[in-house]
């Protein structure tokens, strides 16, 4: 249940659960699954939250487990600034 968290509504008092992507879209890249979207969405994602470090693995992942044609023309502006 990594990720996710059980909250209740303070006015309906209904459970609901938050899942946080970030950590689910890491954990499948740990495993050695993953294709150019979910590395595009993390790279992006660490890159608009200003974490090159960790933006920077995963557009290398990106740029060099994926054929260049699966990858947008944003990720490729981005890396060129990285």
């Amino acid at each position: 249940m990594q990720g996710q968290e059980v909250k209740v509504d303070s006015v309906t008092k209904k459970k609901y659960i938050t899942v946080d992507v970030v950590k689910t879209y890491e954990r499948i890249v740990a495993k050695g699954s993953y294709n150019p979207e979910l590395l595009e969405y993390l790279g992006n994602h660490y890159y608009n939250v200003h974490n090159i470090v960790k933006s920077k693995i995963y557009f290398d992942l990106l740029f060099t487990k994926c054929q260049r044609s699966k990858i947008s023309a944003k990720a490729v502006a981005i890396y060129k600034t990285l």
